[in-house]
């Protein structure tokens, strides 16, 4: 049986970095993560002033939590359109992560690309592809 994954927030593996990163294409399931997860006060919207917005929480669990939001619709924009956006989020999590974890440092430019290309490439794949899980040591990682 397939599943559609716009049903949830899709996690992605970070490797060394020792946080969450997941995409969420609707605000419902946005939400639905948001009271999963107990965090305070009421969900904040996916799109807040533009197309799409990037949120960082500071999980008392789990520890740093970044969630992209981009709402299913850009899958049926021009393709150039969904993957600039796409990478502008992705820019949002990088610096959360630079500011998280090495904020006196450079992470070094070749490290630097790789995690944007990980991050744009997975999050265009569960865009165009709702019905295809991308690579995960864990299915949802916040249980």
């Amino acid at each position: 049986m397939t599943t559609d994954f716009t049903e949830s927030v899709n996690w992605l593996y970070m490797g060394q970095w020792p946080c969450y990163v997941g995409f969420v294409f609707a605000q419902e399931p946005f939400d639905a993560e948001w009271r999963r997860m107990k965090l305070p006060g009421e969900p904040h919207p996916i799109q807040r002033t533009g197309s799409a917005c990037t949120h960082l929480f500071d999980h008392p669990k789990h520890g740093i939590v970044i969630i992209v939001g981009i709402p299913r619709e850009y899958a049926k924009k021009p393709k150039a359109a969904a993957a600039a956006l796409l990478a502008h989020e992705c820019v949002h999590v990088v610096q959360y992560i630079k500011e998280e974890y090495s904020p006196t440092r450079d992470l070094g430019v070749e490290s630097e690309a790789y995690l944007y290309q990980y991050l744009v490439q997975c999050g265009l794949e569960l865009l165009w592809n709702p019905k295809k899980k991308v690579s995960s040591e864990e299915p949802n990682p916040l249980n």
